[in-house]
């Protein structure tokens, strides 16, 4: 039996009171976990953070046991913000091999949320964290002078952390649009060959 916290990945209902969450946690990286739900535990929502009570039983990682830490309350979301968040989920869904621990990549989400469920912020942090993820699998090609601007955010993220970058003054529409037509190419097309 161990304790650990999860971003949920994915949910599958499975009957009615048993789902299949990948979930990505700290400790053991992206893994799955068959939680039977009791009328006292809600369904857990994708990109919400929970504290994990796990079993192994059969060589399947189980849980009754579970408690929410931190939510996503989408209400005050548009939709891109929220197709953004969904973005995410699913980019570490496919990308992330199961059982592989990327630490830095989960303490970056759980210290993003807040950033990622504001409108005026979610674009700039949505395509930073895919930065990062690119960076961390090394699926960008090298930087050229005439990008000055992915070098300066890569720059920027070697030296400070995920939420300082994110807040960092003075970031345009067009600095947003460059990261945007530069990493998401590169980073979905790696992930659809995952």
């Amino acid at each position: 039996m161990h304790t650990t916290q999860g971003i949920v990945l994915t949910r599958l209902f499975i009957r009615d009171n048993e789902c299949l969450y990948h979930i990505f946690a700290r400790e053991y990286g992206r893994i799955r976990v068959w939680i039977k739900h009791a009328k006292s535990c809600p369904i857990i929502d994708l990109g919400s953070i929970a504290t994990f009570i796990i079993r192994v039983r059969n060589h399947h990682n189980r849980s009754r046991e579970y408690t929410l830490v931190r939510s996503l309350d989408t209400r005050g979301c548009d939709f891109r913000s929220i197709s953004n968040i969904l973005e995410i989920l699913a980019l570490l869904s496919r990308t992330l091999p199961e059982g592989e621990l990327y630490p830095s990549i989960f303490d970056d989400y759980v210290a993003s949320v807040d950033m990622l469920l504001n409108p005026a912020t979610n674009r700039l942090t949505t395509h930073l964290f895919f930065l990062k993820v690119a960076r961390t699998f090394g699926i960008l090609p090298e930087t050229s002078d005439e990008n000055a601007v992915i070098a300066r955010f890569e720059h920027a993220l070697r030296i400070y952390s995920f939420r300082r970058v994110c807040r960092i003054r003075g970031v345009t529409e067009a600095m947003i649009e460059t990261l945007e037509q530069t990493v998401s190419p590169h980073l979905f097309a790696f992930a659809s060959r995952s």
